[in-house]
């Protein structure tokens, strides 16, 4: 069979979600395209959530994309490769979006995703394990929602935690609920130490619908069009190049791949395109051109005596807080780098407290570095560029070296191995990275925003048949870390196709 209804690009945390939704209506076929290679079952090593092995450079779960830095600088963006996309190679944090995030995107012109519109879907994803019961939490859904509980944590994340209260940070219970933000355990999608990725929760279980197709180690290459609409996708198979067609194409390849397949499609800003000598299908400035992502530090420390080891998870507790209107997060990590990402070059001894600033100006690239599929996107992370980031990310590294620097800490015999003071806004720019958190690549808004390269329904403009469904849809970043979000948008997606097929 090579025509089916809908035809999906990317099995990652959309994609996946979306593919078990569609096929609860046994009349639709739907047929997964994933580029990477399915996991060998429940115990395989990639889900072993006290490391995130599969993020090593040149590791075949993912793509070992490499991004330009301001000034001279390269580093590597893991991303999944994998049934179950990054949900694979991730830290297993499954921290939502925060409300205002939704009501901002709503504000912006996509009252669909406003948090009141979005909550049944949240809560439809999800077995919440610890608020079973509350009106704002689901049970029973595909992702397991658990919680590091105070008696059982790592004393890195005891101290981390001690540290914010002596810090007058507020303890905040749930982080998956409206609320002022602060300090506490982090949700997230791990059982018994193993990652619950989006492939085991939402692939695996409906394996069995005969209107589920999934084919794995399949390379899409380009969208193909016939007369202003979408008929189908040229993939590599095997080693042959073929077109697979489908009534709707999707793309949830992630806000990297998806932004840069529009852009081999012909979608996107249309000098760029021609520059590569690409056809112009449909030129919107939007694709890649307003991407966002958290931009990142790493404070090290080392404890001056051994500290149990730990397979619960990579990290348990963190801070969120507000810097000049700026949401920031920092979270102290159970492991050395060396032994979270084996082949990182990291330090073997030290251990890290990460600070993000989530609400970044400085924008991310993506652009095509050549009309060849099979070359990887340049991608060029400005990260810090503008003077109020620098400034936002100075102030949150201080927050966490006086939480590092505490009392509570000083008990575990911490040593840090950060600058001082005076040294700190180069050492910044010297030491900043990514947090690998990309969105809006290929921006939601009305018709009115030039900007936007899909409605709120994911449908690509000036062509039919086409959609995003991935974080590349968002319009602005949210305030925490994506992995729920990007569930969210395949649940919250798949309620479009039953209401507009088009």
């Amino acid at each position: 069979m090579n025509h089916f209804d809908v035809v999906i690009v990317g099995a990652g945390s959309a994609g996946c979600a979306l593919a078990a939704r569609l096929t609860e209506n046994p009349s639709r076929t739907v047929l997964v395209l994933e580029a990477g290679g399915e996991l060998t079952g429940p115990t395989d090593h990639l889900l072993d959530a006290s490391a995130m092995v599969g993020a090593a450079p040149g590791h075949e779960a993912n793509w070992s994309l490499m991004a330009k830095l301001t000034g001279s600088r390269t580093v590597s963006v893991p991303r999944g490769k994998v049934m179950g996309g990054s949900s694979t190679v991730n830290g297993g944090v499954f921290v939502r979006a925060t409300a205002d995030d939704f009501d901002t995107w709503a504000s912006l012109g996509n009252d669909e995703w406003s948090f009141a519109s979005a909550l049944p879907f949240l809560k439809r994803l999800e077995d919440d394990r610890d608020f079973p019961h509350d009106e704002l939490h689901g049970t029973g859904g595909p992702i397991p929602v658990t919680r590091a509980r105070a008696n059982e944590m790592h004393p890195i994340s005891t101290a981390f935690a001690s540290a914010c209260a002596d810090l007058l940070f507020p303890h905040e219970i749930d982080k998956n609920v409206p609320g002022p933000p602060g300090w506490g355990s982090l949700p997230r999608n791990i059982v018994d130490g193993v990652r619950v990725n989006a492939a085991r929760a939402y692939i695996d279980p409906n394996r069995g619908r005969p209107n589920l197709t999934i084919w794995s180690r399949v390379t899409a290459r380009r969208v193909r069009f016939r007369e202003g609409r979408a008929t189908g996708v040229e993939i590599e198979r095997a080693g042959t190049i073929e077109t697979v067609h489908g009534d709707q194409i999707v793309l949830c390849a992630g806000a990297v791949m998806s932004a840069h397949l529009l852009l081999l499609s012909g979608i996107g800003p249309a000098d760029h395109l021609r520059d590569h000598g690409v056809d112009v299908v449909v030129g919107l400035p939007g694709v890649g051109t307003q991407c966002r992502d958290h931009p990142q530090v790493f404070l090290g420390f080392t404890p001056s005596k051994p500290l149990p080891r730990t397979n619960a998870g990579i990290v348990e507790v963190a801070l969120d807080t507000e810097v000049d209107g700026a949401s920031v997060s920092l979270m102290p990590y159970l492991s050395p780098m060396a032994e979270l990402v084996p082949g990182s070059g990291a330090s073997s001894t030290e251990l890290v407290l990460g600070v993000l600033l989530e609400h970044a100006t400085s924008a991310v690239q993506i652009s095509l570095a050549s009309a060849d599929p099979g070359r990887p996107p340049t991608i060029d992370h400005h990260s810090l560029a503008s003077s109020t980031d620098r400034a936002r990310m100075t102030a949150a590294v201080e927050i966490g070296l006086s939480i590092v620097d505490s009392k509570s800490m000083r008990v575990l015999g911490i040593r840090r191995a950060s600058p001082r003071a005076e040294a700190l806004d180069p050492w910044i720019t010297d030491n900043v990275t990514t947090a690998v958190h990309m969105c809006s690549s290929a921006p939601m808004g009305p018709d009115t925003d030039a900007m936007a390269v899909v409605d709120q329904y994911c449908r690509v403009r000036g062509v039919e048949g086409l959609r995003v469904v991935d974080t590349s849809v968002l319009p602005t970043a949210p305030s925490r870390g994506p992995a729920a979000t990007a569930v969210l948008i395949g649940e919250r997606a798949s309620a479009f196709f039953d209401r507009d097929s088009s």
